[in-house]
């Protein structure tokens, strides 16, 4: 059995992104099915809870750190953390099969998902998502 291609389109991956929006709500109603259930992966004797997130998460954290770094005439210390962020896009890219034709917007997607996520905890703070 052959499955199709999960995102066929060039822009479906950021499309995929934006669906972590939800996670806050899911997160506030079912807390611990969330924890326990939502994207758990089992590596060897390791239970790793949303490794593209967190990927994601590191990525970002790690592309703004660099360019406050260059802004603040620290390239040395940019070019360490730029190597970070390389390490920490990894498995995102992984996620789209390391494709060179995706590499484009792939480079956005952990943006658009941390943003997702920001977005959906706001929301529910606010009473939007309840």
């Amino acid at each position: 059995m052959t499955h199709p291609d999960e995102h066929p389109r060039p822009l479906d991956a950021l499309r995929w992104a934006r669906r972590y929006e939800m996670d806050a709500l899911l997160a506030a109603r079912h807390p611990r099915f969330f924890r326990d259930r939502i994207e758990v992966h089992q590596l060897g004797p390791f239970r790793i809870r949303r490794p593209i997130v967190r990927a994601s998460v590191a990525y970002v954290l790690c592309v703004v750190t660099a360019a406050l770094l260059v802004l603040f005439g620290r390239r040395g210390e940019a070019a360490i953390v730029l190597l970070l962020a390389a390490v920490a896009f990894v498995p995102v890219w992984a996620k789209w099969r390391c494709d060179p034709r995706r590499l484009l917007v792939t480079l956005v997607v952990p943006f658009v998902l941390v943003w997702a996520l920001a977005r959906g905890a706001m929301r529910v703070r606010s009473g939007a998502l309840r």
